[in-house]
């Protein structure tokens, strides 16, 4: 898998058969991190990803409150 829309689609197609609720957006910015830092040394792509995730919770709780 050299691509990161083979990446992208083999995490969507897993995501689809666990019918699982992850936005598209989400798995793509994590994948991104991944890219980003896999041959960092001194990586931290975990406290990364908590980032970006704390992020994408606060903006849906946002939009929910809007539309309410």
């Amino acid at each position: 898998m050299n691509n990161k829309a083979d990446q992208i689609s083999v995490l969507l197609q897993v995501r689809d058969e666990k019918s699982l609720e992850i936005d598209e957006r989400l798995i793509t910015a994590c994948l991104d991190i991944q890219n980003e830092h896999q041959y960092d040394k001194e990586r931290n792509t975990l406290e990364k990803m908590r980032v970006v995730i704390e992020n994408y919770i606060s903006s849906e709780q946002g939009d929910k409150n809007h539309e309410a």
